[in-house]
C-alpha cells in the first residue's frame, strides 16, 4: 500500500471571534504588527489585533515583564520587525489563544493542503499534518486535496471506501489525522 504525506498550510494569518466594545462587530483581524515597551530591563509584548467593521484595536499578551535577555536576539529582532512567520507561529500557539481567550475563526481561514496527489483508484494511507491545532473539517481537507466534493468524501467513508479512526464527520484537522483510501476509490 502506498503511504503518503498532505500538510495543510495556512495562507494568511487566523481572525478571532470576539465582541467589539466599540461598534457591535464579532471577527477581529491580524494586524500582523507587535508593541513591544520597555520598562527598564523588563518588556511588555502585544499582537495587535483590529476589529473588521470599525478598526478598533485588541492587544492580545505576548509576553508580559520578561527579561530582554530572556528572549534571545533572534526573538527579539524578529519581535521589532514584526516578522510574518513569528506572527504566524504565534498567533497559532495554544498557550496564547487560551491566555487570550482568543478563539480562531474558522470561517476566515484561508489554507492549501500541500502533497502529492493518490494514483487514480490505488489504495494509499495518508497522514495529513497542520503546523498548528486546526479547527478545519477533516472531510474538507480530504475533499479539496482529491478534488471532489465533501459529500462524497462523506459517501466514500459510508460505503467503507475510505477509513477513517473516529467519526470523520465531526473530526476537525487538529495537528494532524490519518486515514486510508481501499482500491477503486474514485470509480
Amino acid at each position: 500500500m502506498l503511504q503518503l504525506h498532505w500538510e495543510v498550510a495556512l495562507d494568511t494569518l487566523p481572525c478571532y471571534h470576539k465582541k467589539c466594545t466599540r461598534c457591535g462587530g464579532e471577527l477581529f483581524e491580524n494586524s500582523g504588527a507587535f508593541r513591544v515597551n520597555a520598562n527598564g530591563k523588563r518588556l511588555d509584548v502585544w499582537l495587535i489585533y483590529r476589529c473588521a467593521a470599525c478598526k478598533t484595536t485588541w492587544n492580545l499578551t505576548v509576553y508580559e515583564r520578561i527579561n530582554r535577555s530572556a528572549l534571545g536576539e533572534t526573538t527579539y529582532a524578529a519581535l521589532l520587525e514584526n516578522d510574518a512567520a513569528l506572527t504566524m507561529q504565534i498567533s497559532l500557539d495554544r498557550t496564547f489563544l487560551t491566555r487570550n481567550r482568543a478563539v480562531i475563526d474558522a470561517g476566515s481561514l484561508s489554507w492549501h493542503v500541500l502533497g502529492e496527489p493518490i494514483p487514480h483508484g490505488e489504495a494509499t494511507q495518508i497522514a495529513v499534518t497542520a503546523q498548528a491545532c486546526l479547527p478545519i473539517p477533516a472531510v474538507k481537507v480530504i475533499a479539496q486535496k482529491l478534488g471532489l466534493s465533501s459529500s462524497r468524501v462523506k459517501a466514500l467513508i459510508t460505503s467503507g471506501t475510505l477509513l477513517f479512526e473516529g467519526n470523520p464527520k465531526k473530526k476537525e484537522t487538529g495537528r494532524g489525522f490519518v486515514f486510508t483510501l481501499l482500491n477503486g476509490w474514485d470509480s
